[in-house]
């Protein structure tokens, strides 16, 4: 796994995946995406595995993509980029064990999709939702548009955006 990302097992049954650049927010890269797309593989094809639980180390659960690696990427980088969220957003989805966000501090943009691809979301007290994204023209890229109304309604989906 990136030094980004920690994955670790709390337990034979829990595969725990932990974003780890706290000094960002969790900001997540192209190696935190290939890593949490290895992650579930992992899980899914290790038996002992039953569960694996997102996170975030420090303040944020994920403040989302790193801007500062999406200002210097070409279309093509950037293009990669989302269909990496799109192959994670699949990869959790179609996973046969729950996937499990414990989610405190900030989950914006990117970090609050992560959230929504989970089966189960666990928001600490205090917890912050939104996308600033949508403010500068960016679209959820991993079917968030399809997944929020679903889980909070039309209404409230709306209103984040």
């Amino acid at each position: 796994m990136p030094d980004t990302l920690l994955c670790t097992r709390p337990s034979p049954h829990t595969l725990h995946l932990k974003l780890n650049r706290p000094q960002k927010l969790n900001a997540i890269t192209a190696g935190m995406l290939d890593g949490l797309i290895a992650g579930i593989a992992e899980a899914e094809s290790d038996t002992q595995i039953r569960a694996v639980v997102l996170s975030g180390e420090g303040r944020a659960f994920s403040s989302g993509a790193d801007l500062g690696q999406l200002e210097s990427m070409e279309p093509e980088s950037f293009r990669a980029l989302v269909a990496r969220f799109m192959t994670l957003a699949l990869a959790i989805h179609g996973a046969t064990k729950p996937v499990i966000a414990a989610v405190h501090g900030y989950a914006m943009a990117g970090g609050f999709e992560l959230a929504v691809m989970a089966d189960v979301r666990i928001a600490a007290e205090g917890t912050r939702f939104g996308l600033p994204d949508t403010a500068i023209g960016l679209s959820p890229t991993s079917g968030m548009t399809w997944a929020l109304p679903r889980l909070i309604g039309w209404g409230r989906a709306v209103d984040l955006t």
